[in-house]
This record gives C-alpha cells, structure tokens and sequence, in this order.
C-alpha cells in the first residue's frame, strides 16, 4: 500500500530547484509523523520558509512505477561552512546540488573563471570530495572541451540521467562552434535574466567593438544594440537605451525597435524636446496614440499587480530596499 503527502505549498520552481528537509518519527509499527521544510536551493533558489506540515501518516512503503520516490532524489547532507562564489552572477553555491543545477541550467557562462583550481580546491576541502576534485585537477590540464570538466560532476553524485547527460552534451558542442560574438551575445542575454546588467552590457559593447559583418551580418547586431538597449533600461539609463534603440533601427529598420524607442524618449527628454524629437522623425498621430494606449494598458496592469499606494509604509520601504539591492547588484 502507497501513500502519497501532497506538497502543495512548494513554491512554484524549475525541475531540481527544491531541497526538503524531511523529519519522520514513528509512533506506532504502522505509522510515522512526517514533517517537510521547504529548504530552496541556497541563493539561487532560496526557501520559502514553509513548513509544510505535520501530520501522521500510514507508514510509506516503498512504491513501484510511479510512486512517490520517483520523483525525488537523496541530497549529500553535507554543505560548505565557506561557499564557493560565481562572481558572474554574484552568488554562492553551499552544497553540490546547487553547483550542480548551476552547471546544468548554465552552460553559455560555464569558462575558466569558474571551472578552476579554486574549485577543486572547494569541492575538496568544504565538501569533502577528494575524488571529484582530484579528477577535475587531471582534466584541467589537458581538457579541449568544457564538457570534460562538467559531466565528471554530474556522474559523481547521479544528479542527471543518460539522456539529460547526451544533451548537456550537446548543448555544448553547439555552443563551442558558434563564433565568440554570438557565444557572448548568449552569455550576455543570461546575464540579464539574472538581472547583471552592467557585466551584460560590456559584453554587448565587446561585441559592438569587434563587429564582423560578414561573419554575422546586420540583424545580429542589430538584436545585439536592441537587447543592449533592454539592459540599460533596467538601469535606468535611458538615455543610453534609446542611443542604442535607435542605432539598431537604422540598421534593420525594423517598426517593433522604432516603436520601442519612441516609447523610451518621454522617459528622459523634456516635454519640449519631446515634441521636437518627434517633429524631426515626423510621427503620425495614429502612431502617437498608438504608443500612448499601450503605455496606458502596461500602467494598468502594473497597478493592479503592484497597489502600491494602498500598500503600507513597512510593505512600500521593503519594496524600495529590495529594488535598491537589485540595482547595486545590477551595476557590480
């Protein structure tokens, strides 16, 4: 006989994004209390502080096809009095599920900056995995592709199967034979997903720098200055962003880029260079109120999600503190 304690209040997260902390006492041969805490993924997923119950239950037996162990697996309990930090996306991994998931989900930031002695050096002294580390330590010295240094950790602790193996793989073959433009241009668009813009910006900027037309053409750097101008925008730098808008518009002359940079111009111009500005582009009218629905229909929703001005003083300076974070973080 099988039973099953449901997790509802996980928080929704990516597959392997979420460490439990069971607790199970017995109090009687046929039943056991179990108690489950939500535990995250360290700083890349960090936990809700959920308790998620206790309650007694039938003792669970082990299940076949489809039962409750099947969609878990058993984590190392140890983790790191000092973590190891990955400076590309500011963040310290604890334990070797968290590297682990790392690994996976980014491949295009995986180089030498983090693949390194230093690892090893962690895996081996606050982890104690004399094994992986001494492995990782001969690959080091002759390895010709990064795969080589990411699947021997994925094997030590089984975190992946035989066909998500074959494509991390895959993945990064793919990656090591596109052009180092375009393989910056995929780290970079990550970085923005973290919300790094400052270091996604400069890698923008080394691709603007070092263009090849005839390797890439147009429409990639046109899609490099757009997203550039997307990363600035996040920064508050809006100035910056409609440059950027409106060098990649004369490129492709794309109406989705030029609406974009429309939109940004009242964010920093005055009123009156405002109307000038579009005087000198010639905007027709139909266009302008175009603009100007769309402006309104993303406030409206905005506010409904947000309510800030029904929100209280401790809500609104929480809110103002965490935007600050992610703005200093966003620059380092």
């Amino acid at each position: 006989m099988e039973h099953t304690l449901a997790l509802v209040q996980l928080p929704d997260r990516p597959r392997r994004a979420t460490r439990l902390r069971l607790d199970i006492s017995f109090t009687a041969p046929d039943r056991c209390r179990v108690r489950a805490e939500d535990l995250g993924l360290g700083e890349l997923y960090p936990s809700s502080g959920e308790n998620l119950g206790s309650k007694y239950q039938p003792f669970l037996k082990r299940g076949g096809k489809g039962g409750m162990m099947a969609m878990y697996q058993l984590c190392r309990a140890k983790a790191a009095k000092h973590p190891f930090y990955i400076e590309s996306i500011d963040i310290n991994i604890y334990t070797i599920e968290e590297l682990c998931f790392y690994l996976w989900k980014n491949v295009s930031l995986l180089d030498e900056s983090m693949l390194n002695e230093k690892l090893c050096d962690w895996l081996e002294g606050e982890l104690g995995m004399q094994r992986l580390a001494f492995h990782l330590r001969e690959k080091l010295k002759d390895a010709e592709s990064i795969a080589e240094l990411v699947l021997p950790v994925f094997r030590e602790v089984r975190y992946l199967n035989a066909a998500e193996m074959y494509a991390v793989k895959e993945q990064i073959g793919k990656l090591e034979v596109q052009t180092e433009d375009i393989r910056r241009k995929i780290r970079a668009d990550l970085l923005v997903n973290y919300g790094m813009y400052s270091g996604a910006v400069s890698l923008y900027r080394q691709i603007l720098q070092n263009r090849n037309q005839g390797k890439t053409g147009l429409q990639f750097y046109a899609g490099v200055l757009s997203n550039m101008a997307g990363a600035y925008g996040r920064m508050f730098l809006f100035r910056e962003a409609a440059d950027c808008l409106w060098q990649s518009y004369e490129m492709v002359r794309s109406n989705a880029v030029y609406r974009s940079y429309l939109a940004i111009l009242p964010l920093y111009l005055s009123e009156e260079d405002y109307k000038k500005r579009l005087e000198e582009l010639k905007v027709p009218k139909e266009q302008l109120d175009k603009i100007e629905e769309e402006k309104q229909e993303v406030l409206a929703k905005a506010e409904k999600k947000q309510k800030i001005e029904n929100a209280g003083q401790e809500t609104l300076a929480r809110f103002l503190q965490e935007e600050k974070r992610k703005y200093h973080k966003s620059r380092r």
